[in-house]
């Protein structure tokens, strides 16, 4: 406001900070959310890749994916729990299944080895 001849105190600029400061912090905080819901719910990507997944294998999906990798693994017998685990689905059993850290990497490693191609 100097530039342009005007001058003002700063009880003037407090008093409008004050005044209007939160107001903006609080739009800026909205709009930064705004911007993160969307970031986080975009399905463009996912459509997109969805695509040209389609296109390039015989109008399967990622879905198809998690499908056949799920029945390959019951083929070869592997524990319904080492396949959520594997997965990363939720598993079916009761609380106690949630006990403990799961199954170690190396035996995770073995069962997927067992459906290789």
């Amino acid at each position: 406001m100097h530039e342009r001849g005007i001058e003002i105190s700063h009880e003037s600029v407090r008093f409008w900070w004050n005044r209007f400061g939160p107001i903006f912090a609080a739009e800026i905080r909205r709009n930064r959310i705004n911007q993160m819901r969307a970031y986080l719910n975009n399905t463009g990507a996912s459509a997109t890749l969805c695509k040209h997944l389609k296109k390039s294998f015989d109008g399967k999906t990622t879905h198809c994916l998690r499908h056949s990798f799920r029945d390959r693994l019951r083929d070869c017998d592997v524990p319904l729990e080492a396949i959520d685990q594997a997965g990363g689905w939720s598993s079916v059993g009761g609380v106690g299944t949630n006990y403990g850290k799961g199954y170690s990497m190396p035996k995770l490693a073995d069962y997927l080895r067992r459906i290789a191609i």
